[in-house]
């Protein structure tokens, strides 16, 4: 009897635990967080502890306090930046130069600590290369290597250490992948190549140019892949894409004999779209003569 009383005790006892876990279970699913604010936690550069952040960011990482003051504190050198590609790319190579120094002698502040200016230390080197400042271009070109990712960085550190005659190191700045990544495998053999100097830099100026190209910097673009070509005359591809940026500016009678050696040496997908596109502009260079 008295063993039986003990079981329903225990039983009872259950009973109430688990309620009482109900509830709060309950309860914890209840509270919510206002929307859109997150509470973050770090951990403590003095601490191996980790502790909850005072800091409420945005569950949107566009907005917040924190993006507020980044952006107040990055907008003149920002402005100044805009202006140097402004006239940078108006031929002011000189006005650029001043618009980069006054940027990188105007950095950011935030909490009382200045902060890395980006871009500025590429485009300097950018400045110096259309400048034919090859040196100064390589330097400025290194120094940006840190904080900014490969691909055009490297083509213009590649071609300023090729006009100084580096070929050992512009050659570490290159990879064919630069140019192939545009293309399917089997246009490999229409490359100029990394055997000589000569075809090393036409490789170098037709990356930058395809780059210039797709982002339809055509004024950008064709002075590159014009002076490839001469460096690797004969060459589909880099005559395809000259021609293919002469049909854009409507100069048919300068694109058609550049369709004809791209479809006439070219393999592939270059090689038909070629023959397809010298037709057409044979046929528009006639109707303007008319």
């Amino acid at each position: 009897m008295k063993t039986t009383k003990s079981l329903i005790l225990m039983m009872v006892g259950l009973v109430a635990v688990a309620a009482v876990y109900g509830q709060n279970a309950v309860k914890a699913k209840k509270k919510t967080t206002k929307p859109g604010i997150v509470k973050i936690s770090h951990t403590s550069p003095l601490s191996s502890k980790s502790a909850p952040s005072d800091e409420i960011v945005s569950a949107n990482p566009l907005v917040g306090p924190g993006l507020i003051e980044r952006n107040a504190a990055y907008a003149p050198s920002d402005a100044l930046r805009r202006q140097a590609i402004v006239l940078n790319e108006a031929g002011d190579l000189k006005g650029a130069e001043a618009a980069c120094m006054n940027a990188l002698n105007t950095p950011p502040i935030i909490r009382g600590q200045p902060q890395h200016v980006p871009f500025v230390a590429q485009l300097l080197g950018q400045i110096y290369l259309k400048d034919g400042q090859y040196e100064k271009a390589i330097q400025w070109l290194q120094g940006a290597r840190p904080n900014t990712a490969g691909g055009p960085l490297n083509l213009d550190l590649a071609l300023a250490y090729a006009r100084l005659g580096d070929y050992t190191h512009a050659q570490e700045c290159y990879s064919d992948r630069a140019t192939l990544r545009y293309y399917p495998e089997g246009t490999a053999q229409d490359l100029p190549g990394t055997a000589s100097p000569q075809a090393l830099e036409a490789s170098i100026l037709l990356a930058r140019g395809m780059d210039a190209y797709l982002e339809h910097r055509y004024d950008d673009a064709l002075p590159d892949l014009q002076i490839a070509n001469k460096l690797a005359p004969g060459n589909a591809l880099i005559a395809y894409h000259c021609a293919r940026i002469l049909d854009e500016k409507g100069r048919y009678s300068e694109a058609a004999p550049l369709y004809g050696v791209a479809a006439t040496g070219g393999h592939g997908i270059i090689g038909n779209d070629a023959k397809r596109r010298s037709a057409g502009a044979r046929a528009a260079a006639t109707q303007l003569k008319q």
